[in-house]
């Protein structure tokens, strides 16, 4: 079974990119974020002609957003309000599989504004209260799969240069700091770090700096956790970063996760 997380940056923007991963990779998950559209006009039909029609959303017009489609039936939706403020960014499902019912949780951490103080960022501090409420609220264990762009890029070798981002939002030290509280609390295995103990495993890069992907100069900020329990189950798992270098592309790569299970049972 295949799972695949990417922020789309503009679901309509970037439909043909969409179209293209789902005929490269094969997934039999896609989670999404940043759809930036209202979940009533979800385009369900062309994830239905792409080999994916069983679709859920939370999203509001022109901004945020996230979805699940899969190409097995989807089941136990719920859009539960992380962080206090209702701005699509969480999606849960569960999908049968022969290894038991899979649950599914695509996120959309805030980015958090400029700085890294609650004080005096009111976006920073919604983030860090979305990553509190994401660590109570995704505890506990069962054979589990959260993910997405977690917008914190949690150790040193997750951004191109420690010294100079820990200063900034998404690689500052409190994030780390309840990132791994969260990871810890919700018995996770980030998968990426689990498959890959070392060196640069980059999913984003940003469009201010042009050059960022040419030279490789990105963040980690897309994420794929499993439960503990269920680490036997891991069989694989990359960076497609193929679409980053697409026409008018997103500027975060998807994230591939594979597992020993099949999808439906």
């Amino acid at each position: 079974m295949r799972i695949v997380t990417w922020n789309v940056n503009g679901l309509r923007a970037r439909a043909t990119h969409v179209n293209r991963v789902i005929e490269e990779l094969q997934p039999d998950v896609l989670m999404m974020q940043e759809i930036k559209m209202d979940a009533a006009i979800f385009p369900v039909d062309d994830f239905v002609a792409a080999g994916l029609p069983h679709t859920t959303a939370h999203g509001f017009k022109g901004r945020h957003g996230v979805a699940i489609a899969s190409r097995q039936p989807l089941s136990d939706i719920d859009k539960t309000v992380l962080g206090g403020i209702d701005d699509g960014r969480h999606v849960s499902a569960t999908v049968a599989t022969s290894g038991g019912d899979l649950r599914l949780s695509s996120l959309y951490v805030p980015s958090g504004g400029d700085k890294p103080d609650v004080e005096i960022n009111d976006k920073f501090a919604h983030k860090m209260a979305f990553m509190d409420d994401m660590k109570r609220f995704f505890a506990g264990s069962g054979f589990h799969v959260a993910g997405g762009d977690l917008n914190i890029a949690p150790g040193e070798q997750d951004v191109h240069d420690h010294k100079k981002c820990r200063r900034l939002v998404g690689h500052s030290d409190g994030e780390r700091a309840i990132m791994a509280e969260a990871i810890e609390t919700g018995e996770w295995i980030d998968t990426g770090r689990h498959l890959q103990p070392e060196g640069p495993l980059f999913s984003w890069w940003g469009y201010r700096f042009p050059p960022a992907f040419e030279r490789n100069l990105g963040w980690r900020l897309d994420h794929l956790w499993l439960k503990q329990g269920h680490a036997d189950k891991i069989t694989g798992g990359s960076v497609f970063r193929d679409s980053r270098g697409w026409e008018k592309p997103s500027d975060h790569a998807p994230v591939i996760l594979d597992l020993n299970v099949t999808a439906g049972g």
